[in-house]
């Protein structure tokens, strides 16, 4: 189920990350933020295989990662992130909890 409860937050500029996850990986895998508890502004994805892996964010089009590039967005909420990959891969994500978006207001 898609977390778009988030999809009405207005983020205040500069507003402070306060939880990440990495991830190494070798393998596809679903990141709910909303599920998780927090909102997702930042993502970093490197590739470290030799074949493309791809990634998808808030179910829209899914954007490529050819072997040994980097994807990264910053400043930009998401709520779901799917990634589809059989190599290894490098995976930061950064967001705002939703206690925090909630303690400040803003949910």
């Amino acid at each position: 189920m898609s977390s778009n409860f988030l999809d009405g937050v207005i983020v205040p500029d500069q507003i402070v990350r306060d939880i990440f996850i990495t991830a190494p990986a070798a393998a596809g895998a679903v990141f709910d933020c909303g599920q998780l508890g927090f909102m997702g502004l930042d993502i970093f994805i490197r590739n470290r295989g030799a074949a493309a892996l791809t990634v998808s964010l808030n179910q829209q089009a899914a954007i490529t990662v050819d072997p040994g590039g980097v994807y990264t967005l910053n400043n930009t909420k998401f709520w779901l992130v799917a990634i589809v990959s059989a190599v290894q891969y490098d995976f930061q994500l950064f967001g705002v909890k939703t206690t925090t978006l909630k303690a400040r207001g803003l949910l």
